[in-house]
């Protein structure tokens, strides 16, 4: 299990409500969250700041991802 799809089940988070939030494709989500592909920059943050506002806390980039 990658550190993106540990964090999205702890924290009961639906993956199509956070790949809209980032906006990104549900598919390019679902890839990440199984290790298929590696996020770039510029999505990783995208996925961080979707986190910080669907939890409405502070949330670090290492939470979410591997680096």
């Amino acid at each position: 299990m990658t550190t993106l799809e540990g964090f999205i089940r702890a924290n009961k988070i639906r993956p199509s409500d956070l790949a809209a939030e980032a906006g990104i494709s549900r598919t390019h989500l679902y890839r990440l969250r199984m290790g298929k592909m590696n996020a770039k920059v510029t999505t990783a943050v995208s996925i961080r700041d979707a986190c910080h506002r669907l939890l409405h806390r502070h949330v670090r980039i290492t939470d979410v991802f591997e680096m």
